[in-house]
């Protein structure tokens, strides 16, 4: 959610949940995304957001025993960040 909108603005966990209720368009949102044009905030809002939750272990394989969607998006931020630091 936070790839297209401010990475300044402070989003919770209502702002996520209207996002993730449009399957359509989340799906529409993550292809369009250009990684080279995400803002080094962002990248770094992503990389704080994980480091405050050591208990959730932040791969592919962890989340998809809660949810495989879910898992799949977790997977493209990794790749994400991943790209960023190249």
């Amino acid at each position: 959610y936070v790839l297209h909108n401010d990475p300044k603005k402070k989003y919770d966990w209502k702002d996520c949940k209207l996002f993730l209720a449009k399957p359509d368009a989340l799906l529409k949102d993550l292809l369009e995304v250009d990684f080279s044009k995400v803002p080094k905030e962002t990248i770094d809002k992503l990389k704080q957001h994980m480091a405050k939750n050591p208990s959730i272990e932040f791969t592919y394989e962890s989340i998809a025993t809660k949810s495989k969607p879910c898992a799949s998006i977790v997977e493209y931020i990794l790749n994400l960040i991943g790209a960023s630091e190249t």
